[in-house]
């Protein structure tokens, strides 16, 4: 994609920085905020609100634009490492292709462990079968192997979410396997919000299974970074310009990713540059490049 540097300026001047009292410049600076604000939001939807503290966690960023607010998102966040893998700009699309062969289905019923309805929650639980089954046998074929996996999403009466608890068999035979998928629920309900209510029965309103087939070995996927990438490596700039991070202008080094070495470091400010992304590197942070060609970026050295 070709950019268009004057046309974008049009736009954050009209739209932007005209209306906010900034120039253009601010407003540009302005937006990469507020989409840091929100892409770190969408982070604690599926972190802090099940019960992960990011600030355990390790990001890891994927996507052609990843790298220019990976290092925000994790001050944002308190995380204390950023992984940008070699592949990050095409991290989907590899995903994709290393990953299993995968269907998910499901079915709703709900039903209270304190009134099981055994010959209904079978039948629903035979045609998820049925229909992994198929899968397995058409677009998952030739497989290296397969599996298919139980679940629930069940809750605590009056409670608004549900949570996906595994289950032990693909029938429901005695009592005992009633109670066992009660007690794994309370486990499962401990584990993000540190609480159960063991004396409660459970409800159950969606059933599910998942199968899996599986495409290729673990460490089937080459290494790219080992394979004679560095034969131009240097640990200097490619060449120098002024930036605008962290609120003012500064001078920063610009270098091209494929000529970064396994262990070198940067220290920040510094712009490194792919023909697929750029990765920016503020003040006060710091990067190193792993073994395997990825990027370690730590947020606050």
């Amino acid at each position: 994609m070709r950019l268009e540097p004057r046309a974008a300026e049009a736009a954050l001047d009209g739209h932007v920085a005209r209306p906010l009292g900034l120039d253009v410049v601010g407003s540009a600076a302005a937006v990469m905020e507020v989409v840091t604000e929100n892409m770190a939001q969408a982070v604690e939807e599926v972190s802090v609100r099940q019960g992960i503290a990011p600030a355990t966690a390790v990001l890891v960023a994927g996507g052609g634009s990843s790298g220019f607010n990976c290092t925000a998102i994790a001050r944002r966040l308190g995380c204390p490492l950023v992984v940008l893998p070699e592949i990050a700009a095409g991290l989907s699309a590899a995903g994709g292709l290393l990953a299993d062969l995968t269907s998910e289905v499901r079915e709703t019923f709900p039903v209270s462990t304190a009134s099981f309805d055994f010959d209904v929650v079978n039948s629903v639980l035979a045609r998820l079968t049925e229909r992994c089954e198929d899968f397995l046998a058409g677009p998952a074929a030739g497989s290296l192997s397969s599996s298919v996996e139980y679940f629930a999403e069940a809750k605590y009466p009056d409670q608004v979410w549900e949570l996906e608890v595994p289950l032990r068999h693909r029938q429901f035979s005695t009592g005992e396997d009633v109670e066992s998928l009660r007690t794994d629920f309370h486990a499962a309900h401990r584990e993000p919000f540190a609480v159960a209510d063991v004396d409660a029965p459970v409800e159950v309103i969606t059933w599910g299974a998942r199968a899996r087939g599986r495409i290729r070995q673990p460490g089937d996927a080459a290494n790219s970074a080992t394979n004679g990438a560095y034969a131009n490596a240097s640990r200097d700039p490619d060449h120098v310009r002024p930036v605008f991070l962290d609120g003012g202008w500064t001078q920063s080094g610009v270098f091209r990713l494929e000529s970064l070495q396994p262990d070198t470091e940067l220290d920040g400010p510094a712009i490194v540059e792919s023909p697929s992304m750029t990765i920016v590197l503020p003040p006060k942070s710091s990067l190193v490049r792993g073994s395997l060609g990825s990027l370690l970026i730590s947020p606050t050295s």
